[in-house]
């Protein structure tokens, strides 16, 4: 698991998540609007604003939805390895070190959910010089 996944997000996007992410685990960068986020909480948001903008005929609230569902989607995986149907030991070994990953507040998919990285950076811009981008810039050259 990536300690860091760095994603694009216009100032937009990230204030409508702000206003139900509200209490979790985040900073956000003050001059450039980028925020870091505990994945696992995140994914929560954005499932929570996918859902109850899903049928909005308001074209913010739809768009919004939308991103966030896109933004979800690059931050999990959905389902075990297929190596997991034909070897029950690799499967055992493979759900235990990945139990951290599981986030089962997410049963609305076809299977199980497991989050891509400890943390999610969704940046506005690559110019602002603050801790956070170069926090997850610095993260994806050590790979």
């Amino acid at each position: 698991m990536e300690d860091c996944l760095k994603l694009k997000a216009t100032k937009e996007v990230i204030v409508g998540i702000l206003i139900r992410h509200k209490g979790k685990d985040f900073v956000q960068c003050l001059k450039c609007g980028s925020i870091k986020s505990d994945a696992k909480e995140l994914a929560k948001t954005l499932y929570s604003i996918e859902e109850e903008t899903a049928d909005s005929d308001e074209e913010f609230l739809s768009s919004l939805g939308e991103t966030c569902g896109d933004l979800l989607r690059k931050i999990i995986d959905i389902g075990i390895p297929e190596r997991c149907y034909r070897d029950s030991e690799f499967c055992t070994k493979w759900s235990i070190e990945n139990q951290e990953r599981l986030i089962s507040e997410l049963n609305d998919f076809e299977d199980e959910v497991f989050i891509k990285s400890h943390d999610v950076v969704l940046s506005v811009n690559d110019v602002c010089e603050c801790a956070i981008l170069n926090a997850a810039q610095n993260k994806s050259k050590e790979k």
